[in-house]
C-alpha cells in the first residue's frame, strides 16, 4: 500500500500488520547549506522558495511545508530536495547534510515545531563557503572577535529593523575606537566608463576610509572576499550592471572575508544611467550607512528590491515594451505577480502589473481589467507616490479610465522633473493623441508629435518611441515621415506591429501586394499574435478575396483570450467580410457586437470622433441587413449625429467609414466629398470594394 504523511510526501511503502521502526527514510538536507543557496539566489525566506517552486511548476499552491520540512533538517523524499535545488539553481548534491556537521535535534512530535526565525526583510542574506552564518551575523555562539581588524559582523535589532556592523575592540571595552570603517570599491561590472563606480568611490570617501583604485592590484586577486581578507579592509564594494530592454538594473554587494550582502539595487532607464550615477551613489551611501555602525544616516536608507525580485521586475517591463500581444501581456503579467510574491512591498512591480492590466483592456473583461489595475496601482501609489514608475503607471490608469486631462496633467508634470524619460515622453504623446481624437484640436496634435519626437532622441533604440511617432505622424496625414519612422523601428527590432504599421502604410499608398508581403511577414515571426492575422485580412479584403479575409479575421478574433476582444474595429472589419460572402447573420452577430464595444467606450469617457463615426456605420449596416436591429428612435438619432460628424471628423481611416456610411444612405455626392478627403491623403483606400464605384469619379 501506499502511505501519505501529512507532509504531503509519497511513495513509502509499509507492511501492514508490522510494527513501524523509527528508522528515518528519505534524505537530509543541511540547513546551512539551504540558507546559503536560498540567499545567493537572491531570496530572502523559505515562502519565497516555495513561491519559486510554484512559478517553475506551474502549481496553484506553494509547497511552504515541504521546504519548511527540508530546512529544519528533517527527512524529505530525494525528489523534494531535487525540487528545491532546481528552484535554487544549484546542484542537488550541495544541499546534503554532511557527516561532519552537527546533528540536529528530533523534534518532539507531540509538540508543534517552531520554524526558524526569517532574518528581516530590509536585506537580503547570501551566505558563502567560508562562512556557515550570514553577513553581519556572529562567526559563532558568543560572537568570536574576527581577525586583528578588530571587528565583527553580529546581528543587532534597530528601530529601522535593520542590521549593523559593529567595530569592537577584541581585548576590552576601555579600548580606543579604530575609526571609520575600511572599504574597497572594485570596479563595477558593465559600468561603461567607470562613471558609478567613481562616484561611488568619491561619495563613500566623505564617511568611509577609501582604498584606492590601486589597491585591488595588491590583493592579486578578484575575488572580493579574498581582498577583504588580504588587504585586512572592513568591507569590499563591487557590483553589476544589467541591461535589459530599455532599462538598466544596478546591483551593489558588500563583502568581508566572511560573507557578502547585497546592499543596494536600482532599476532605470538606459539614457538616465550617466545623468543619475552620482545620485546613484548617493543611494548606496545611505544603504551602507544603514547596515554599518558608522555615521548612520538621519533617515532611513531608501527600499530596495533583491536581485530575484529585481530580476523579475526587469523581465516584465520587457515584455511590456514589446508589442502588445496577448501572449507579451501574460508574460508580464506572470513576471510581476512573481516579483510581488517574493516582495509585496515593491512598488515598481506593482506598477508593472498596474500597466499590464491596462494593456489587457481589449482582450475580453475590460471591466474586471480596470478595476484590477485600480487595485495595484493604489497599492504603487501607496507605497512610493513620488517614483516615476508608479506616477507613469498611474497617468495611464488615468487616461484608460476616461480623465485625460488629469493624465497629461500628471505626465507633464513627469517629464518636468525627467525631461529625458522616454516612456514619459511617449505616454504624454499618446495621450495629447487621445485628446485630439476627441477633440480635434490641431495644436495637441502638434504638441503630441514634438513629445514623441523628444522621445525617440531620448531613447533612439526604442521601437515603442518610433512605432508612436509613426501613429502621430499617420493621423497628421504625413505619410511619408510616417513611412520613415516604421522603416526606423523595423531596423532596430522587427516586430509583428512595426509590421503592420509599414503594410498599413503601404496599403494607404496605393502598393496592395507590398501591403500583403509584409502583414504576411508579421503573421511569420509572431503566429501566436491576432495582430498580424487581422491585418493580413484587411490585405485580403482589399483585394477581393473576402472568403480568406473573413477566416483571418475570424481567426484573429479567437485567438484573443475567449474569444471576446474589447475592440469594435475588429467586430466592424469581420462583419465587412461575412457581409460580403453572404453570411448575414454572421454580419449581424459581428455589427452588434462593435457597436456594443463602441458604446461602452462612449460612456467611459474614452470614445474618439473617429469611434463616434464607426458607430454610425456599424447602425447604418445593420438597419440595411435586419431593419428590425435598430429602432426608428436610434436610427433618427444616429442620423441627426452624421453632418456634425462629418464636419469634425479628419481621420483617413474614419473618413473612409463615413463614405461608406453615405454611400449606403444613397448620398452620393457626401460619399464622393468624404472619399475626396480620403484619398487625398491614402489614394490607396479608394481601392476598397465597397468604394469602388465612387473611385472611379476621381
Amino acid at each position: 500500500m501506499v502511505w501519505v504523511n501529512p507532509g504531503g510526501i509519497t511513495g513509502v511503502t509499509v507492511k501492514e500488520n508490522q510494527p513501524q521502526s523509527h528508522r528515518k527514510r528519505g534524505v537530509q538536507a543541511s540547513r546551512t547549506k539551504l540558507v546559503h543557496a536560498l540567499n545567493s539566489a537572491g531570496l530572502r525566506t523559505q515562502a519565497a522558495l516555495a513561491e519559486r517552486i510554484a512559478d517553475l511548476e506551474e502549481l496553484t499552491v506553494a509547497p511552504k511545508d515541504l521546504v519548511n520540512r527540508a530546512f529544519r533538517e528533517l527527512s524529505v523524499d530525494p525528489q523534494t530536495l531535487d525540487r528545491i535545488a532546481t528552484a535554487l539553481k544549484v546542484d542537488v548534491h550541495t544541499l546534503y547534510k554532511s557527516a561532519d556537521e552537527p546533528v540536529s535535534p528530533t523534534p518532539n512530535r507531540s509538540e508543534p515545531v517552531e520554524a526558524p526565525r526569517e532574518l528581516p526583510a530590509s536585506a537580503a542574506q547570501i551566505d558563502t563557503p567560508k562562512s556557515k552564518t550570514a553577513w553581519f551575523v556572529a562567526l559563532a555562539v558568543g560572537a568570536v572577535a574576527l581577525l586583528a581588524t578588530g571587528w565583527y559582523l553580529a546581528p543587532t535589532e534597530t528601530a529601522s529593523n535593520s542590521l549593523e556592523v559593529v567595530r569592537e575592540s577584541p581585548h576590552n571595552s576601555n579600548a580606543l575606537s579604530l575609526g571609520a570603517t575600511s572599504v574597497v570599491v572594485m570596479p563595477i561590472d558593465m559600468d561603461n566608463d567607470g562613471l558609478i563606480t567613481s562616484s561611488l568611490r568619491q561619495a563613500l570617501s566623505e564617511n568611509y576610509n577609501v582604498a584606492t583604485p590601486t589597491a585591488i592590484a595588491a590583493a592579486q586577486t578578484n575575488d572580493p572576499q579574498e581582498i577583504a581578507e588580504k588587504l585586512r579592509v572592513d568591507i569590499v564594494i563591487y557590483g553589476e550592471v544589467l541591461k535589459v530592454g530599455s532599462l538598466v538594473g544596478v546591483r551593489i554587494y558588500g563583502s568581508t572575508d566572511s560573507g557578502r550582502q547585497q546592499i543596494w539595487s536600482e532599476s532605470l532607464p538606459v539614457n538616465q544611467l550617466e545623468a543619475r550615477s552620482a545620485n546613484i551613489a548617493q543611494h548606496i551611501v545611505a544603504a551602507m550607512q544603514a547596515v554599518t555602525s558608522d555615521s548612520p544616516p538621519a533617515t532611513p536608507a531608501p527600499y530596495f528590491a533583491v536581485a530575484a525580485v529585481q530580476d523579475d521586475y526587469l523581465q516584465g517591463q520587457q515584455y511590456l515594451e514589446k508589442p502588445a500581444s496577448e501572449l507579451n501581456i501574460k508574460r508580464a503579467q506572470s513576471r510581476f505577480s512573481s516579483a510581488l510574491r517574493q516582495d509585496p512591498e515593491y512598488a515598481k512591480a506593482h506598477a508593472g502589473l498596474c500597466l499590464a492590466l491596462l494593456e489587457e483592456f481589449w482582450m475580453g473583461d475590460e471591466e474586471r481589467a480596470l478595476n484590477d489595475a485600480a487595485g495595484t496601482c493604489g497599492e504603487a501609489m501607496a507605497l512610493a507616490p513620488e517614483d516615476s514608475v508608479v506616477a507613469i503607471a498611474h497617468a495611464y490608469f488615468l487616461r484608460r479610465s476616461g480623465r485625460n486631462d488629469e493624465a497629461i496633467d500628471k505626465f507633464e508634470q513627469i517629464v518636468e522633473r525627467e525631461p529625458d524619460n522616454a516612456v514619459a515622453l511617449v505616454g504624454l504623446a499618446s495621450t495629447l493623441l487621445q485628446s485630439f481624437r476627441q477633440n480635434g484640436e490641431k495644436a495637441q496634435l502638434n504638441r503630441a508629435i514634438a513629445m514623441s519626437k523628444r522621445s525617440v532622441e531620448a531613447n533612439p533604440e526604442s521601437s515603442r518611441a518610433y512605432n508612436t511617432l509613426l501613429n502621430l505622424q499617420w493621423f497628421a496625414g504625413n505619410i511619408k515621415a510616417a513611412i520613415d519612422a516604421a522603416e526606423n523601428s523595423i531596423k532596430f527590432e522587427e516586430n509583428e506591429l512595426a509590421l503592420v504599421n509599414l503594410g498599413t502604410l503601404y496599403l494607404c499608398s496605393g502598393s496592395l501586394e507590398k501591403a500583403r508581403s509584409t502583414y504576411e511577414r508579421a503573421v511569420a515571426i509572431a503566429p501566436e499574435s491576432y495582430i498580424g492575422r487581422e491585418f493580413l485580412g484587411q490585405a485580403m479584403y482589399f483585394l477581393g478575396d473576402f472568403a480568406t479575409s473573413a477566416d483571418l479575421r475570424r481567426k484573429a478574433i479567437e485567438s484573443i483570450t475567449d474569444g471576446v476582444p474589447e475592440i469594435h474595429e475588429m467586430w466592424g472589419n469581420l462583419g465587412d467580410s461575412y457581409r460580403q460572402t453572404g453570411n448575414t447573420a454572421g454580419a449581424i452577430g459581428a455589427y452588434v457586437q462593435a457597436s456594443r464595444i463602441a458604446e461602452r467606450d462612449h460612456l467611459r469617457g474614452n470614445a474618439a470622433i473617429a469611434d463616434r463615426a464607426s458607430r454610425a456605420y456599424y447602425y447604418t449596416m445593420l438597419r440595411s441587413l435586419d431593419h428590425d436591429t435598430v429602432s426608428d428612435d436610434v436610427y433618427n438619432a444616429m442620423l441627426q449625429e452624421l453632418d456634425e460628424i462629418s464636419a469634425k471628423v479628419t481621420e483617413t481611416s474614419a473618413l473612409r467609414r463615413l463614405a461608406q456610411t453615405w454611400l449606403q444612405l444613397g448620398q452620393r455626392q457626401k460619399a464622393q466629398d468624404t472619399l475626396s478627403k480620403v484619398t487625398a491623403t491614402c489614394p490607396g483606400y479608394a481601392m476598397m470594394p465597397d468604394l469602388t464605384e465612387l473611385g472611379t469619379n476621381q
